[in-house]
């Protein structure tokens, strides 16, 4: 029986660059997300020659995976795990079965969401939206652009929620149980339960769906006579950049908060060599990166664990 509801936060860059992440607040994370106009304002001034991200876009992977829809019980969110298995990907946003119009947000965790069910630590978000209400049986995107990397091999939990009840999902047989899979990645059974983070009715399957595309670690793209490579993404201690065909020429590389602060500035030599510099002082989240090159700005956004 459903529960009674008491309660009322790339790459389609011709260049992507990676971007460190930052610690933010549960109220900071429960009522923001970002779009590219955003960005803009946070980077500065877009110039005529500036790639623009078009990271508030919502259909650049169409690749997809549904867990069955079978609803039968709810409250606030589900956690549950994704194993990546086949290549490396990117998650660009979720899909939920929610009663009515609610704002959905959208968390993650480096490794099994099990053990992490009553505590915000760890949990970097990622984006969230207002989504369309569908009822049982029915699914919405969340329309927001992730652009999340994910890496081959490798476990991610992910808390999907709203504040205000509503979630569909459904009773499942075991935590960690595979619930569908395919060629790319595997979706879960996981836990249900209330916000923030008191997700402890178990087990529990998400209804919804993931959309997601291919792509390989860390991104060379040809913009003119620049081959630019930036990885890995998501990176945690150190983040390099390979800047090719450039010779001669340095860049300078600027990293900022999600304040508009920023927090970080090398000059790398474009040099045909990987340059690599030290980013482990920076905390766990989203950050913003602008490079800037012969004459040439170019900004997007990189997650670090």
């Amino acid at each position: 029986m459903k529960k009674n509801y008491f309660r009322l936060m790339t790459l389609t860059l011709s260049l992507a660059i990676g971007v460190a992440a930052f610690s933010q607040t549960d109220a900071e994370a429960d009522t923001k997300t970002f779009t590219a106009d955003e960005i803009d304002a946070i980077l500065g001034a877009v110039e005529i020659n500036t790639i623009k991200n078009t990271s508030d876009k919502t259909n650049h992977c169409e690749d997809t995976i549904t867990t069955p829809l079978l609803s039968g019980n709810g409250q606030d969110g589900v956690m549950f795990d994704v194993v990546i298995g086949g290549a490396d990907l990117i998650i660009e946003t979720f899909w939920v079965s929610i009663d009515v119009t609610d704002s959905v947000l959208i968390y993650y965790r480096a490794g099994t969401f099990v053990g992490n069910e009553t505590s915000s630590a760890g949990w970097i978000y990622l984006g969230g939206n207002i989504t369309t209400g569908t009822g049982d049986g029915l699914i919405a995107q969340i329309p927001v652009s992730l652009a999340f990397p994910v890496t081959n091999g490798t476990t991610y939990g992910f808390y999907v929620t709203t504040a205000n009840g509503g979630m569909n999902y459904t009773n499942g047989t075991t935590v960690g149980a595979t619930l569908v899979s395919n060629t790319d990645l595997s979706i879960l059974e996981g836990n249900g339960g209330g916000y923030p983070f008191n997700v402890t009715f178990s087990p529990r399957t998400f209804n919804g769906r993931v959309q997601y595309c291919q792509t390989g670690v860390g991104v060379s793209e040809i913009l003119g006579n620049s081959n630019v490579s930036i990885y890995p993404n998501p990176a945690s201690n150190e983040l390099n950049i390979k800047l090719p065909l450039l010779s001669g020429k340095v860049a300078n590389v600027t990293i900022y908060n999600t304040l508009g602060s920023i927090v970080m500035t090398e000059v790398i030599s474009a040099n045909g060599t990987t340059s690599t510099f030290d980013i482990s002082s920076l905390n766990s989240g989203i950050y913003f990166v602008k490079l800037a090159v012969d004459g040439l700005k170019y900004s997007s956004k990189l997650f670090v664990d």
